[in-house]
């Protein structure tokens, strides 16, 4: 699980490979130049499965929270907490195995697999030493013919590709429904608005028009307290179960969910990081942990499905 605000630049994504490299930059405040992150992604970690294993997680990472290094050492702590979870559920659980889809299957026609297909259900009439092989081959089959439909109906739906076959009927179509919805100004003061700007020499600010409505202000003021430990678990469960853990550290949202010591050590880092933002009276990224600066996507292709 990752969180911040950056820049990623994927540098290498291709259907035979299941790692991506990420490069992502952060400004930094010490010197003009950017600093360039590289990471790898992680294999996935398997979880437990009953309540016991679950309890005996969170025994264990209550039992390690002592072992953590100091707090004000942000970047050291931060790195010590994600790699104390990944650790004890890759050494206890073991780590998911990679799955290695050959690309010559799929550089292939449909007409040549179905006359593989055809000579497999030959061979297998009565030989039940082919009944893996067909059924796999079937199922590639359906998938690539259920890949080539999609395709077609996204390029009929993709109101980007009909812009550009189709630019003025795309547009016609998209905008006769709209309500005609009339200005609150006419062409004249208009006209006399821009006039007065083109005309002035001077760089003094320019008031808005009575006719522009002006932004009331904020109702509710920022709050920049540290959050309570009752916000960061209500967040926590409130998240979704399903949500795909950031490969670079393959921490689950059901880690979280499962493990309520793991709520207090991130209340615990997130109360730090607040309290060096008022230290020094803005947001910096010299604060934010460095690992939490990170971040990186998987590519899924659909036709290996």
């Amino acid at each position: 699980m990752r969180v911040g605000r950056i820049t990623t630049t994927i540098t290498s994504a291709s259907p035979s490979s299941d790692s991506i490299d990420v490069v992502v930059t952060s400004p930094s405040l010490s010197s003009s130049a950017n600093t360039v992150i590289k990471d790898t992604p992680l294999p996935g970690i398997k979880l437990p499965k009953t309540t016991i294993q679950w309890s005996e997680a969170n025994a264990y990472f209550h039992s390690q929270r002592s072992a953590l290094p100091n707090i004000t050492d942000i970047d050291n702590f931060t790195i010590n907490f994600q790699s104390s979870i990944y650790n004890y559920f890759a050494s206890t659980y073991g780590t998911i195995k990679q799955q290695t889809n050959s690309t010559t299957i799929f550089d292939k026609p449909i007409n040549k697999l179905k006359k593989e297909l055809k000579q497999l259900k030959l061979l297998g009439r009565n030989n039940h030493n082919f009944d893996l092989q067909i059924k796999t081959l079937s199922k590639q089959i359906r998938s690539r013919i259920a890949s080539t439909k999609r395709n077609k109906l996204e390029k009929t739906l993709n109101i980007t590709n009909q812009l550009k076959h189709k630019f003025w009927a795309t547009c016609e179509k998209l905008f006769n429904p709209t309500p005609n919805l009339l200005p609150q100004f006419g062409v004249d003061k208009c006209k006399q608005f821009f006039n007065n700007i083109l005309n002035d020499q001077s760089c003094n600010k320019h008031s808005l028009p009575n006719w522009i409505k002006t932004l009331p202000n904020p109702s509710i003021a920022c709050d920049t307290n540290p959050p309570t430990f009752n916000e960061i678990s209500s967040i926590i469960r409130k998240c979704n179960w399903r949500a795909s853990p950031c490969p670079l550290d393959q921490m689950s949202v059901i880690v979280l969910k499962k493990c309520p010591i793991l709520h207090t050590i991130l209340h615990q880092l997130l109360r730090n990081f607040f309290h060096l933002e008022s230290q020094l009276g803005s947001l910096h990224l010299e604060v934010v942990p460095k690992r939490l600066l990170n971040a990186g996507c998987k590519l899924f292709f659909e036709n290996n499905f």
